[in-house]
């Protein structure tokens, strides 16, 4: 499983609070949508735009920090089938790269609770401490140390689909599915100091991780893709709780 709080507070943060539109006119984002007006669409994309374009600015009139960078304590990914078998702990992480989405299009509709929006991000960089053990297709991979993940031309896609939640009488929207899909056109990828700083050896798996990416990432996707959507479930629940349904959407009673 892929797990970090930093990582889902950014993406539960530029989803539901700027495409919901909860950011007021005071803000850089501009203001709500309407859920029947026939720019709805656009006028979602605009604000989810904005919301990656200021990513390295910070949102200062809701108290969210700078978010490109972002720096993430800790994240793991555990695979324990298939031709790669890995346990690899990431550490004290730099992530760069959210400043520069393009959001391509986004299908909204609020009455049925529902939001689909894809994206590109042109370059995607994660760099930091790791710590690995397992196998990568027929070799064993051991080591620790520094390590940078270079992502690049990713395209993204986060399909939402939700129930109405009465609370203290105030209808409230309940995500009841997140998924999520993320394919890069290619990866970059160095661990150093691997096999206890066997540098002919550490040279070698090097080599053969980023010849071979496609199949590593492949194997590794639906771990990281289902990890994403149950954490950026859980905290999209956790924000729309506290935002009435027509606090969001004005012209939906």
């Amino acid at each position: 499983m892929l797990a970090t709080d930093g990582i889902a507070r950014l993406l539960a943060f530029a989803c539901f609070l700027g495409l919901m539109g909860t950011v007021t006119p005071a803000t850089k984002l501009g203001t709500n949508c309407l859920a029947k007006s026939p720019d709805l669409n656009e006028c979602v994309k605009n604000i989810a735009q904005g919301i990656f374009n200021n990513m390295h600015l910070g949102f200062k009139e809701v108290g969210v920090p700078v978010m490109d960078p972002l720096q993430v304590v800790k994240m793991d990914i555990i695979n324990g089938q298939g031709s790669v078998v890995l346990n690899l702990e990431l550490f004290n992480t730099s992530h760069t790269g959210l400043s520069k989405v393009t959001v391509d299009k986004v299908v909204a509709d609020p009455e049925k609770y529902s939001l689909d929006m894809y994206i590109t991000v042109p370059n995607y960089n994660i760099e930091g401490l790791y710590k690995a053990k397992g196998k990568i297709i027929v070799l064993p991979i051991q080591g620790e140390g520094n390590s940078y993940f270079r992502f690049f031309g990713i395209k993204g896609v986060w399909k939402i689909k939700g129930e109405p939640k009465v609370k203290n009488g105030k209808t409230h929207m309940k995500i009841t599915k997140f998924d999520v899909e993320i394919v890069p056109k290619d990866l970059k990828m160095r661990l150093d100091n691997l096999f206890n700083g066997n540098k002919e050896l550490g040279e070698q798996m090097n080599n053969f991780l980023n010849q071979n990416w496609e199949e590593v990432y492949t194997q590794l996707k639906p771990i990281i893709e289902d990890s994403f959507s149950q954490i950026m479930q859980s905290f999209g629940n956790r924000a729309l709780d506290k935002i009435p349904y027509n606090q969001i959407f004005h012209d939906i009673s």
